[in-house]
């Protein structure tokens, strides 16, 4: 979502948790279309839930291999990226998300939106890979829904919203 700070907008996660104060993650590699709107975010944002620790990209944060290098080096085995890919730009992104998950032995997930969005004809396939790079669960192009991930046993439970 928009979010202000003084005079800048960013696109931003909101990251609510019980008993937690909020956290605010701002996109800190934009899309060139976005810079005359958004100004980058400058920080690094990672959660740690249970024993899982786990780093969050938005869309064009992807396109910087620094930016996943970093979620390794601060120990998340986790990465998460939400997105808004069209059906032109899915194919590049889910290598790059699977040679992520690869190269730094973290279980990625990616959120993508299915219909139409900004524009574009997103399409969808939001999907989960584990640590060998290996896609465990992937949605439709159509269809909305969640994938849950069980980090103990590589297990994905999909849940389709009718």
């Amino acid at each position: 979502m928009p979010t202000k700070v003084d005079n800048q907008l960013f696109i931003s996660s909101i990251i609510f948790q019980p008993e937690r104060r909020r956290k605010v993650y701002s996109k800190r590699n934009l899309f060139p279309t976005e810079t005359a709107v958004f100004s980058k975010g400058d920080h690094y944002c990672q959660l740690e839930i249970v024993q899982n620790k786990i780093s969050l990209a938005i869309c064009y944060d992807l396109s910087d291999p620094a930016h996943s290098q970093e979620a390794y080096q601060a120990g998340s085995n986790i990465y998460t990226a939400s997105v808004l890919n069209s059906v032109n730009g899915i194919d590049d992104d889910l290598v790059k998300l699977s040679t992520i998950a690869q190269k730094y032995h973290m279980h990625v997930l990616m959120a993508n939106f299915s219909g139409e969005s900004g524009g574009y004809e997103c399409a969808g396939k939001s999907s989960i890979w584990n640590t060998n790079g290996s896609l465990l669960g992937q949605l439709n192009d159509q269809d909305e829904g969640i994938l849950v991930l069980n980090t103990d046993d590589n297990q994905i439970e999909k849940i389709y919203i009718n």
